[in-house]
């Protein structure tokens, strides 16, 4: 078959989940042809800056108007803000994405942003689109961006996603529980032993792993400095592609030796499997992949929306804690070196609550829905 993944670089979750699909779909069919792209990509420079840069900027800036806006933009809300969003892709020529669609003549659209969907399902009711296309969720949570008839189905990560879906009026039949896509990295990472030998951390030494996504958040330095200042504790602090905050973490592992800074890593299964702990933000992806990797989290600073739904479902799961403060943080970390117990109910709650084949099952429903089939050996 013929597969296009379409996300939107709005974070790096929706990326990250589109190819993880990208990967189980080349698994499964690798006689077939799979296309990972970017929606934005298809628009001038200036739209997809102001679209994704208005976004980082009230993350940084201002996340308190982010969660209003989020918890305030409802259904009637959406369906404006669609209505506008597609005027302006008509006026910047949204034809550009048609014609590569039209060109790569795929046999199913999988979508892990809802972009795509609110440019392509208006196309598809006036008849201009006719491939079958699906939808991936990539948070717990199910905003009213995301609720469109047109999706032949709808991937979310867990139950109570499915039951919001149902509740704003999808079809039950539509709504499939596979968990977040992830890469297959996660599934078959290095051993602790190799991992920390890597990075150079004693084998029997405590480690925790501090991130917070692909870009990092300039908030992230003081909880490092709360973890450097522990005399029994390793830190591999991740910044991520945030220059800024990699010059801190630099200033502060100059004078704190067991602090070891990072900026982008691409193999960060390697740390995650080095850590006993991972102290994060609560993105869908990197929570996902802790899980996955059944490590325990200690949720920090969550992002109000989207970010809050998934601290909550871990939360309520057992399978994380959360520290609002960098004194709240060393405490908690220091109470879970003393209590090794509590540390392992974390990490099987993790475990049970993991989905680590989201991306095959993902791929294998898709590749087998009704008329699909695979490509020729």
């Amino acid at each position: 078959m013929r597969i296009l993944v379409l996300h939107a670089t709005v974070g790096g979750g929706h990326k990250s989940a589109a190819m993880a699909l990208g990967e189980a779909f080349r698994a499964l069919d690798p006689a077939g042809a799979v296309e990972v792209r970017d929606t934005l990509d298809f628009t001038p420079r200036v739209f997809k800056k102001l679209y994704a840069g208005s976004y980082f900027w009230l993350i940084d800036h201002s996340p308190e108007t982010w969660g209003y806006l989020y918890e305030h933009a409802g259904a009637r809300t959406a369906e404006r803000q669609t209505a506008r969003l597609l005027r302006a892709f008509d006026r910047l020529n949204y034809r550009r994405l048609l014609r590569f669609i039209e060109d790569f003549a795929p046999d199913a659209v999988v979508a892990t942003h809802f972009l795509p969907t609110e440019i392509l399902m208006p196309l598809a009711a006036k008849g201009a689109f006719a491939v079958p296309y699906w939808l991936v969720l990539t948070d717990h949570d199910a905003h009213a961006v995301w609720v469109r008839r047109g999706p032949h189905a709808f991937f979310v990560g867990s139950e109570e996603v499915r039951v919001l879906l149902e509740k704003a009026g999808i079809e039950p039949a539509r709504v499939r529980v596979t968990g977040i896509p992830i890469s297959r990295r996660f599934l078959a990472p290095p051993g602790e032993a190799a991992a920390r030998a890597s990075l150079g951390v004693p084998r029997d030494g405590r480690v925790v792993l501090l991130m917070g996504g692909a870009g990092g958040f300039s908030e992230m330095a003081p909880f490092a400095r709360a973890l450097a200042a522990m005399d029994d504790t390793h830190t591999l602090a991740v910044a991520g592609r945030n220059e800024e905050l990699g010059a801190a973490f630099d200033e502060l592992a100059a004078a704190a030796p067991r602090l070891r800074p990072f900026r982008f890593v691409a193999d960060i299964e390697r740390l995650m499997q080095a850590a006993d702990v991972v102290v994060t933000k609560s993105g869908g992806l990197t929570t996902s992949e802790c899980l996955a990797m059944g490590r325990p989290m200690v949720i920090i600073r969550p992002t109000p929306g989207q970010e809050e739904r998934n601290a909550d479902y871990l939360l309520e799961a057992g399978a994380a804690i959360k520290a609002r403060t960098p004194e709240s943080l060393a405490w908690k970390i220091a109470r879970l070196w003393r209590e090794p117990a509590r540390l392992r109910v974390l990490a099987d709650a993790a475990r049970a609550l993991a989905r680590p084949n989201a991306a095959e099952d993902v791929a294998r429903e898709v590749l087998g829905a009704p008329g699909a089939r695979a490509s020729p050996d």
